[in-house]
């Protein structure tokens, strides 16, 4: 089996040493990690993510923003993305319903088990994706 790349963009570079090596070592994922908000923009097209974990508050450009404009590409509208935020708690996330607008949500810190079944129900529904609704619509 393949595994499934994930693309993290979060300018937190301790998180995102954790979070890869926490996604790597189940050996489903393989894990390109962008700490710089532009840089992390620019991976998206040259890593080809089966799935984006992005953080909401970063300097120079933050996730929203980096969400429309990946939402706005035909050739990347369709990669799942979920924001990856410590400005909610675990339990304000839940009770949103997982959700920001029409991402899905992690609060930070998270647990292994809780950040693969994120990635995976995230990974499912790019899998349903009928191509006309989806990311940020």
């Amino acid at each position: 089996m393949l595994s499934k790349k994930i693309l993290v963009i979060d300018d937190e570079k301790d998180m995102t040493t954790v979070v890869k090596q926490m996604l790597e070592r189940t050996g489903a994922y393989s894990v390109r990690v962008e700490n710089d908000s532009l840089k992390g923009l620019a991976a998206v097209a040259a890593f080809k993510p089966d799935l984006i974990l992005l953080d909401i508050m970063m300097p120079g450009m933050d996730g929203p923003e980096i969400a429309r404009r990946i939402a706005a590409d035909e050739a990347t509208q369709s990669i799942p993305i979920i924001f990856f935020t410590g400005l909610l708690t675990e339990r304000e996330a839940d009770e949103g319903g997982g959700f920001i607008g029409n991402y899905a949500v992690i609060a930070k810190p998270v647990t292994l088990e809780k950040l693969v079944a994120k990635v995976e129900e995230g990974l499912k529904q790019n899998e349903d994706w009928d191509g006309d609704s989806f990311a940020g619509e």
